[in-house]
């Protein structure tokens, strides 16, 4: 009978861990939640719930659980396979959630950036991976955080030029850091119809503008 192995990974700057039973991977539902700044029951609650990648995971993944004991004091962790995991952060990525949709992006670059490199020979270590992962997944936040406070910008009936230029400075410096064209090409649509709605509306005096800096300075 083969012997459980437990490892710590770090994926994207979070710590995950996972169990090794022959050639079977489990992953800790308490990591699958905090890796994406999440309490530690979330994974739980979504495998108890209807929602459509739960779905999902049951007609293309053995969906199952499992309890292994850990560390000194042989603390219960209750996973699921480790191909599950992407459904439970598709679910949240689907809600809108930025830290699960930035995770799911930066593994899609770093999967994409592998074969490529594989490819062409070049090699580099799993730190330096991990390096890079971690500071796109915090990159990609920010984006998606602007990209979300332009859009709720939108929805306010007082935008002014000013604000327009700083939000596209703060795109540009972002595009520059993480140079995905799909981002890029969003973005740039979003400012457009961001200004349009400005100059139909023409508002002179707005309000909100001191708090939409103070949000940008956060950044």
């Amino acid at each position: 009978m083969n012997e459980v192995q437990h490892v710590t990974i770090s994926l994207a700057g979070s710590a995950i861990d996972v169990f090794a039973d022959g050639d079977q991977h489990w992953i800790s539902l308490t990591s699958m939640s905090t890796a994406v700044n999440k309490p530690d029951n979330s994974a739980l609650r979504f495998f108890n719930g209807k929602s459509p990648e739960l779905s999902q995971a049951k007609e293309l993944s053995a969906l199952q659980f499992r309890n292994f004991r850990h560390g000194k004091f042989k603390t219960l962790v209750k996973c699921c396979p480790l191909g599950v995991a992407k459904f439970y952060w598709k679910y949240l990525q689907r809600k809108g959630d930025i830290p699960a949709d930035a995770l799911m992006l930066a593994l899609a670059e770093e999967s994409i950036e592998r074969r490529v490199n594989g490819t062409l020979g070049i090699h580099q270590t799993e730190a330096q991976y991990e390096e890079q992962t971690t500071k796109n997944r915090e990159t990609i936040k920010k984006a998606l955080k602007l990209v979300s406070q332009i859009e709720l910008m939108l929805q306010d009936d007082s935008v002014t030029s000013d604000q327009v230029k700083t939000a596209t400075a703060e795109k540009e410096q972002l595009v520059q850091q993480l140079d995905p064209e799909e981002l890029s090409e969003y973005l740039d649509s979003t400012i457009k119809v961001w200004e349009q709605s400005r100059k139909e509306r023409e508002k002179s005096q707005p309000v909100g503008f001191q708090q939409f800096n103070n949000w940008i300075s956060s950044l």
